[in-house]
């Protein structure tokens, strides 16, 4: 690496999900060109695909019209993965810049049995795999040292 090249950091937070410390991180989605807000994800780089839960989507107040999907369990429960194409991601620089990332299809997931709405409120949004290898991000995650972020160079 050349002296003129510098690696931006995006920091997150460690946060207890289940029994154990996860790295999370702020996320501000845009919706075509508008920010519709900010919400706290898991950073997963075990999940295949990004997605964005009821409870998020809900404070978004992001709807869904179609019911098209694809089946996908995380956490023990039956979603419906709806692709959203005119979703976007940005995130904080450590400097305070906000900047948008090419990202691939984000999902919203909707519950396939509602009775268990009141179950699936505590599990996180969740950037996945698919994000971090699109925009050449590294996560840095130290539970004992009580950090975590992502980087890019």
């Amino acid at each position: 690496m050349s002296q003129t090249e510098k690696k931006m950091r995006f920091p997150g937070a460690i946060m207890k999900f289940g029994p154990r410390p996860a790295p999370f991180i702020n996320v501000t989605i845009k919706r075509k060109n508008r920010i519709v807000g900010i919400i706290t994800a898991l950073i997963d780089t075990g999940s295949p695909f990004t997605a964005i839960l009821p409870s998020d989507a809900e404070k978004l107040r992001i709807k869904v019209s179609s019911r098209r999907g694809s089946t996908v369990r995380l956490a023990g429960h039956k979603f419906m993965a709806i692709e959203c194409p005119n979703l976007s991601i940005m995130l904080k620089s450590a400097d305070g810049q906000l900047i948008s990332f090419s990202n691939p299809i984000i999902s919203i997931l909707t519950l396939t049995s509602p009775k268990e709405r009141k179950e699936v409120q505590e599990i996180p949004s969740i950037i996945g795999n698919d994000f971090l290898e699109e925009n050449g991000l590294a996560l840095f995650f130290n539970p004992a040292k009580r950090i975590a972020y992502l980087e890019k160079q």
